[in-house]
């Protein structure tokens, strides 16, 4: 597989990615974490699986071009809501 590489000036002038340009590698995972378990969680409108899991990873997703979190940061939240 080839290696993935983006471009943080081509990030810098897309209206919906500019705001993510000077993420480090550790807060790039950490978005790419709570992608997927808004995306694995949320079928057709309907909850499917943890329902807490899936309601602090979109309101973190909201909220993430202002703060955003590391991958270590994602984990301990999910952890808190699995509980």
């Amino acid at each position: 597989m080839k290696e993935l590489t983006l471009d943080r000036e081509s990030l810098r002038l897309g209206k919906y990615t500019n705001c993510y340009a000077n993420l480090t590698p550790l807060q790039l995972e950490g978005l790419l974490w709570l992608l997927g378990e808004w995306s694995c969680r949320v079928r057709e409108g309907k909850f499917v699986g943890n329902k807490n899991r899936a309601r602090v990873a979109l309101k973190t997703l909201q909220e993430f071009h202002r703060k955003p979190l590391d991958r270590d940061e994602v984990r301990a939240l999910m952890r808190d809501a699995a509980r």
